[in-house]
């Protein structure tokens, strides 16, 4: 096959394209769905009686895990436990799960990718993202500063 049996060839599939383009079915209509649920919990004003079994006092001896972590970020900012270790980019999640990096990061002393694995499969490069943003929030607004160490005061049980 030479150079212009190769053109020749090219010209009539790009022909061959140009007219099935211009000869197919109209799209679709748009089909209007139902917004997304609201996932975040109510902000009902948090009462001792529910609280008590999610902010209990460490017993002596006992480790602070990943579980009791989540658990904890997650019922402070009113969105549910499994939403932190998923992919949702809403705004209210996306903080508690920056707020949950920087509690593992200084309580737990885990290394980034560790973080990252644990806390939904992210890569290191995320949780260094999140940590630096909740870092740099809370040295420029000091009530979000002291909101956050509120939640580590909880997970360590003082």
């Amino acid at each position: 096959m030479n150079i212009r049996e190769i053109m020749s060839n090219q010209r009539e599939a790009v022909a061959r394209l140009r007219s099935l383009r211009e000869n197919r079915k109209p799209a679709p209509p748009v089909v209007v769905t139902k917004p997304k649920p609201v996932i975040v919990k109510p902000a009902a004003p948090v009462v001792q009686e529910t609280a008590a079994p999610v902010i209990r006092p460490l017993s002596p001896g006992e480790k602070v895990t990943l579980k009791r972590c989540i658990r904890i970020v997650s019922a402070r900012y009113g969105v549910w436990e499994h939403l932190l270790l998923k992919d949702d980019r809403r705004a209210e999640v996306v903080q508690a799960r920056w707020v949950l990096f920087y509690v593992l990061r200084t309580i737990k002393g885990w290394s980034l990718p560790e973080i990252g694995r644990r806390a939904g499969g992210r890569d290191h490069t995320t949780v260094l993202n999140g940590y630096r943003k909740i870092t740099a929030k809370m040295i420029k607004n000091p009530a979000f500063g002291s909101e956050v160490e509120g939640v580590v005061d909880a997970i360590l049980g003082r």
